[in-house]
């Protein structure tokens, strides 16, 4: 069992994860239920999209986009809950030894995700060519995974079903007249093109490459998060202690487990932030709240550590135990 310090900053981050989460996903609804202002980037997609050829089926893939963009908000919010969750029984059950780290990594890649697709300050092109690059690679892992699940007695094998969507996407692309460039063997779409003669946008793209330019001030985060959700070695040793050369014991790291709080806070503020600005509400009150609240968390996590004597010798990082 945590000691009494302990136990106070683990029960705040968890009240502040469970309180992030509500304002993330009542901003989701907020800011998608309110018809969007003519000057948002949402509006001006909208535009765009009548310029282009084959308008109406391209419209009807966008929205394919589009749902795929709430889905991970969605994620967002749901890890970020379960974290606080977690925490919310921390006197009576304890805190989490590891599990924290793989809640802010799920966190954490949608984010990454959202960043790149929804393309801040970028033309509808960008998120256009993105959204259906990421349809198709998620199309082709779908039927891939569902190809090894053999049928049963009460369920046919999903692979064809799977197969079949997958066709019928690119079909629909086809018909919206969306360019598609094959690999070499011509088994798998490399690349797509919306505007003839535009830009390519790679159906390739990893999510471990865009967290680090997505949290440009925290460049190690997605390896150290993988390091304990991938259960590697290096990133489970650091809460056993072996007594004797026999007796194992395991207890939770009340810095660990906060900073994967803190990353969580960030997380949906970021999610919010994105979501909010496409939509035409840049200066979100929820979303300055939620930026308010990371910050909170943030000084009592350095109260924390300087009384404990965790950071005598860290130097504060931007976005992370900042020295505020």
């Amino acid at each position: 069992m945590p000691d009494s310090s302990d136990l106070r900053l683990l029960a705040s981050a968890g009240t502040a994860c469970l309180a992030q989460a509500d304002a993330l996903q009542q901003t989701l609804v907020r800011v998608h239920s309110a018809a969007a202002p003519s000057t948002a980037p949402a509006s001006a997609d909208e535009r765009a999209l009548l310029t282009m050829v084959r308008s109406q089926t391209r419209h009807k893939i966008w929205g394919d986009c589009a749902l795929g963009l709430l889905n991970m908000g969605v994620h967002v919010a749901d890890h970020v809950r379960a974290l606080g969750q977690l925490l919310a029984h921390v006197r009576e059950q304890g805190a989490p030894v590891y599990a924290h780290a793989t809640l802010a990594r799920g966190a954490v890649e949608s984010v990454a995700w959202l960043w790149w697709l929804l393309a801040d300050g970028e033309q509808f092109e960008a998120r256009f060519g993105r959204g259906i690059a990421f349809l198709i690679e998620d199309a082709g892992l779908a039927a891939k995974a569902a190809d090894q699940v053999p049928g049963a007695a009460y369920l046919l094998p999903p692979g064809a079903q799977e197969q079949a969507r997958q066709l019928a996407l690119l079909a629909r692309l086809d018909d919206a007249r969306i360019e598609r460039v094959m690999d070499r063997p011509g088994t798998r779409v490399k690349m797509v093109r919306v505007v003839r003669s535009g830009a390519g946008y790679s159906t390739s793209v990893k999510v471990s490459t865009l967290i680090p330019q997505a949290f440009p001030s925290m460049p190690a985060l997605y390896d150290l998060l993988s390091g304990v959700a991938h259960a590697r070695q290096w990133g489970l040793i650091d809460p056993v202690s072996v007594s004797g050369g026999r007796v194992a014991s395991w207890r939770a790291d009340p810095v660990a487990v906060s900073n994967s709080a803190l990353i969580c806070l960030q997380a949906a503020q970021r999610a919010g932030r994105l979501f909010a600005g496409y939509r035409g509400h840049p200066q979100d009150l929820a979303v300055q709240q939620m930026q308010q609240r990371h910050d909170s968390l943030d000084r009592q996590m350095v109260r924390f550590g300087r009384s404990a004597g965790y950071l005598d010798h860290i130097r504060p990082v931007d976005g992370l135990l900042t020295n505020r």
